[in-house]
């Protein structure tokens, strides 16, 4: 009997070791590693890591989306169509989802940690706006189509802005705590940590 009882606590012992060598029962993930993927997510627009998050690609789209429209159509004075702005919108998510996230924890101290981020910049200044013009009105006189000069203006701006150069890096800290219902370490603020991050990408930080 007593050696039955012996294999049988050997046995559990058995699977418990097998059950944290393969599943980790449970160790938290680093949290560079979590915010590299919450960047990657918005950036990327990937669906995957933003589900991490509780977020979805749709929604995550569609709000991006309206606030961009807004905003370039009271940059512009509305002389652009909806359709025109989601068009550079898009343009937009083309190419800030070329730049690269590298992350590195700084301080880690209980569920509160500081990370460190480094992203590509992608500076839509480098666009040349006195060449895009001058071609833009060339086109228009080639084509007689005085009435066409947005839709022109906006197809060219498209394509300077999915081409505009990486030009370098820059880094940005970040404060986050660890979620325990998520299993991710979530940036305290992520709106402000969203808005931040958008910035250091198109550089303005």
């Amino acid at each position: 009997m007593k050696n039955t009882r012996r294999q049988t606590i050997l046995a559990v012992m058995g699977i418990l070791l097998v059950s944290l060598a393969f599943f980790g029962c449970g160790q938290k993930e680093e949290p560079d590693i979590s915010i590299k993927t919450f960047s990657v997510g918005i950036l990327h627009e990937d669906e995957d890591a933003l589900k991490r998050f509780g977020a979805d690609k749709e929604s995550f789209h569609k709000n991006f989306m309206e606030g961009f429209v807004s905003e370039y159509q009271r940059a512009s004075g509305g002389i652009f169509t909806d359709d025109q702005a989601r068009a550079i919108g898009e343009a937009v998510l083309v190419s800030i989802s070329r730049a690269n996230v590298s992350t590195k924890t700084l301080s880690k101290e209980g569920d509160k940690a500081t990370v460190e981020v480094t992203v590509d910049v992608i500076d839509p200044k480098k666009i040349d706006m006195t060449k895009l013009v001058q071609s833009v009105q060339k086109e228009v006189v080639a084509k007689g189509a005085p009435n066409q000069i947005l839709d022109i203006m906006t197809n060219k701006l498209e394509d300077e802005i999915k081409n505009i150069p990486i030009s370098g890096q820059t880094t940005l800290q970040v404060d986050c705590t660890y979620n325990k219902d998520l299993g991710v370490w979530v940036p305290n603020n992520e709106q402000d940590y969203e808005m931040r991050l958008g910035q250091a990408v198109l550089g303005e930080s």
